[in-house]
């Protein structure tokens, strides 16, 4: 299988750079050598690999076939772990097809697994999941209900990174739900957990379950630190708060006198994908 790991490793810098065709083949290279090989685990990642390039290619009914087969391949092998991963990937090739009650399904499955399985991790991001699917039908009390279990979750875990996700899917809820005071002490909440980061982890991977099925998606790269990018993303909250309301609060003077320092940031750092 070193061959097989190469051609993922390769296909997996290739898509990093965005050269999605190449990363594809070198996807399918790894499929065929752990095919060939018989290794269960190698051809459950590679269609996974597959799935995600294809997802980047906008191509999401295809990529939905081979999260299908990812779950084939879990249920033989009988490691639920592998069909939580499956179920998870199918929920969010379901979402951004807009087949929102087939996202849910899944995204369930995988919650219960994660939870049978005693995994911790994995059941803050099945939450994070469910959540963000309610957030997409405009379900925002259940997408509420799911942001705090994603809390206490990360809280257990001591992860900061992802507390500080859940605070910022809770205050978007919010805002929805045109609750701006509570809106702005979850971000508040947000930011001083990331001043506890002390590694730029945060990646728009975590705030993008936060936004609405319309607005476009966000890449970072060349950040420097990704507690800058949250600040950010925290202070568009802020604004939105503000514009909404009419009128200027204390806490929004405070964060958006931030934003100056960070306008370089933003505009060398974010793309739309």
């Amino acid at each position: 299988m070193n061959m097989g790991r190469a051609y993922c490793n390769l296909g997996l810098a290739h898509l990093a750079l965005g050269n999605l065709e190449t990363s594809l083949e070198c996807q399918k290279y790894f499929l065929a050598i752990a095919h060939m090989v018989k290794h269960l685990p190698g051809k459950f990642r590679a269609l996974g690999n597959i799935g995600d390039v294809l997802i980047k290619m906008g191509e999401v009914e295809e990529a939905v076939k081979m999260y299908q087969r990812q779950l084939s391949f879990a249920r033989q092998s009988h490691d639920r772990g592998m069909e939580a991963a499956a179920y998870g990937a199918l929920g969010l090739g379901h979402r951004l097809l807009r087949c929102f009650d087939k996202a849910l399904g899944y995204h369930t499955q995988e919650l219960t697994l994660r939870q049978e399985m005693g995994d911790l991790k994995g059941e803050c991001r099945a939450h994070g999941n469910l959540g963000a699917v309610h957030m997409s039908l405009g379900n925002y009390t259940n997408a509420m209900k799911c942001y705090q279990e994603q809390l206490e979750r990360a809280k257990e875990l001591k992860d900061n990174a992802v507390e500080a996700q859940a605070f910022g899917n809770l205050g978007i809820a919010r805002l929805n739900m045109a609750h701006y005071e509570d809106a702005i002490g979850y971000l508040e909440q947000q930011l001083a957990t990331l001043e506890q980061l002390s590694t730029p982890t945060a990646t728009l991977d975590k705030p993008k379950a936060i936004q609405e099925p319309a607005t476009p998606r966000w890449t970072i790269r060349n950040v420097a630190s990704g507690k800058q990018f949250f600040s950010i993303f925290s202070c568009y909250g802020f604004l939105q708060v503000t514009s909404l309301t009419g009128k200027t609060l204390d806490p929004v003077n405070r964060k958006l006198s931030n934003i100056p320092r960070l306008l370089l940031v933003v505009q060398l750092g974010l793309h739309p994908e």
